[in-house]
């Protein structure tokens, strides 16, 4: 098993990257792993995706052993997690406008091949050959939302966003989530005429799905699997050999079990 990740700053944001990605392996030997992408209009954008990843982190450190199954886990994984952000908010006075990020939260188990993932707002993820797109027409229906909204309405509600988008997968062999960024790749503008793919790249790869071929570039080819900065090297060849740039920020998060 090898576990990949890379996060770059998208073209169109000058300054920061808002966007966040990190894993934790449990004494278990479940994979946690998450992206979470800042809103940038947001206020300090890059905060709060920052502090949903260590929140995360924390509670993947003290995931009870018991808890074998992908399924479970992310459930009690995800119930922590939404209790301490209401707890964090609170305590830091945070506004809801400093709270907007997504979180894509994903729990494999190697042994089994299963994975659980849980998306809360917008994001792409790709398990084995097929990717999945989840996309609101730029309006992400934020966690941050539900969580105002928890103290005037009834706990099944909130209850109900958590599971309106869960993916449940067996027989993975390959397993990536990332932030919107993944689909706002193009060619910068002095380099119109080139493309991603030739003979020395990839052969014979089509995307299926996205139109854009960079991305199943980052989440199914093998080429320097070998390394463990796999990603952020494709991140830069994509960039220097071919000029294409995410616009968007992009976190991504990459788990192939077969290697």
């Amino acid at each position: 098993m090898k576990i990949y990740s890379a996060i770059k700053r998208g073209y169109l944001h000058a300054q920061t990257c808002d966007d966040y990605a990190c894993h934790y392996t449990t004494a278990n030997g479940l994979v946690v792993g998450m992206v979470a992408d800042g809103c940038s209009s947001g206020e300090d954008s890059f905060f709060v995706s920052a502090l949903y990843g260590k929140i995360i982190s924390m509670l993947a450190a003290k995931l009870p052993a018991h808890l074998h199954h992908p399924n479970e886990a992310g459930d009690w994984l995800l119930n922590a997690f939404v209790s301490i952000c209401r707890q964090q908010a609170q305590q830091l006075q945070l506004t809801t406008h400093q709270q907007l990020a997504t979180l894509l939260l994903m729990v494999v188990c190697p042994l089994q091949k299963q994975a659980w993932v849980n998306v809360l707002g917008d994001g792409v993820l790709a398990c084995n050959d097929q990717i999945y797109t989840i996309d609101h027409n730029n309006e992400p229906d934020y966690l941050a939302y539900h969580l105002t909204q928890a103290k005037q309405s009834p706990q099944n509600k909130l209850q109900n966003y958590l599971a309106k988008q869960v993916y449940q997968f067996d027989a993975v062999n390959t397993l990536s989530i990332a932030t919107d960024g993944l689909t706002t790749f193009n060619v910068l503008p002095t380099n119109t005429n080139k493309t991603i793919f030739d003979t020395t790249i990839i052969e014979d790869k089509q995307p299926k799905i996205l139109s854009n071929d960079a991305p199943p570039y980052l989440l199914f080819d093998k080429t320097m699997a070998i390394h463990q900065g796999m990603l952020k090297r494709k991140l830069l060849r994509l960039e220097t050999q071919f000029a294409l740039v995410p616009l968007d920020d992009l976190a991504i998060l990459r788990v192939d079990l077969d290697n």
